[in-house]
């Protein structure tokens, strides 16, 4: 037989609810949930978030853009790099000669010329 009141059912994988018999919700972006029952949704580690609601696991959580996955732990893309995607495990280097002004960029339009280049605007 199914559940005879509410109080008899536990928040699912993805879900969490502060105590049983009480709604429960999907995680929101950037946590999850990997056990049923009564709790709170985990943060994601640093510089990672999920992409839906209601994640059940770690690995849901990916790199955000401007960081890339290494040795297990979101890093932030090192100068002269930027990462426009979410879950890469490397960062795209600028073209020759050009650099970004921080870690962490996401795309190339933040690739500027580095000390002693110049624009060659043909």
């Amino acid at each position: 037989g199914g559940a005879d009141n509410r109080t008899d059912c536990s928040c699912d994988l993805g879900y969490q609810g502060p105590s049983p018999g009480e709604a429960c919700a999907p995680c929101p972006l950037g946590a999850f949930k990997n056990f049923t029952g009564a709790g709170l949704c985990a943060a994601c580690p640093p510089l990672s978030t999920t992409l839906t609601n209601g994640t059940t696991n770690a690995t849901g959580c990916l790199c955000e853009p401007g960081a890339f996955l290494s040795g297990g732990v979101c890093s932030l893309c090192p100068e002269g790099t930027y990462q426009p995607l979410y879950g890469q495990s490397a960062c795209v280097p600028c073209e020759r000669g050009a650099t970004t002004a921080s870690p962490g960029a996401l795309n190339a339009s933040l690739c500027v010329c580095a000390e002693g280049f110049y624009a060659n605007e043909t």
